[in-house]
């Protein structure tokens, strides 16, 4: 819903995305889309906890403090809230980013490699985490390590030389 579609249609509850203006598509992702990027997009002056309910803030959406506490938690990232992404390792980075996106309880998380620069215990409670959340809300991942895909989706995709396989 960022970038235009160079052909074909998306469609989403029904919707054809492509057919809405810039304006309702952009309501249309904040209201139903989070992300996990694969390079974090945390802002370097906020704290872990501004940056975490910041997409809330941006998208005008109200979240409790028991949520935000259980999120992190979940990712043990609890003990670094007023630390700023400066001073945490890459793998607290990836956690921190992940929490950004599931504090926003969306009905669909788009996840780019969520597990890539975390320890493999790590990588593996993430995924369980997702693989939780993928009850209630449509969990897609983009990911090169198969293992953890077919451990812990129902559904695996390949794609090879612009074809999608199953």
């Amino acid at each position: 819903t960022i970038d235009d579609l160079t052909k074909g249609k998306l469609f989403i509850y029904g919707k054809n995305i492509y057919e809405m203006s810039e304006t309702e598509r952009a309501h249309f992702r904040k209201e139903n889309i989070g992300f996990i990027f694969q390079n974090f997009n945390l802002l370097d002056t906020l704290t872990v906890k501004e940056n975490i309910i910041l997409s809330c803030q941006v998208s005008e959406l109200s979240y409790s403090s028991q949520q935000l506490k259980k999120i992190v938690t979940q990712l043990g990232i609890q003990d670094f809230m007023n630390q700023y992404p400066s001073q945490l390792s890459g793998g607290q980075l990836k956690r921190v980013s992940i929490a950004k996106a599931l504090l926003k309880d969306s009905s669909i998380i788009l996840c780019d490699e969520p597990t890539g620069a975390l320890h493999a215990s790590q990588a593996q409670e993430v995924m369980k985490l997702l693989q939780t959340i993928s009850q209630d809300a449509l969990v897609i991942i983009v990911s090169h390590d198969p293992v953890l895909l077919k451990d812990y989706c129902d559904c695996v995709l390949t794609l090879k030389k612009g074809k999608l396989n199953r």
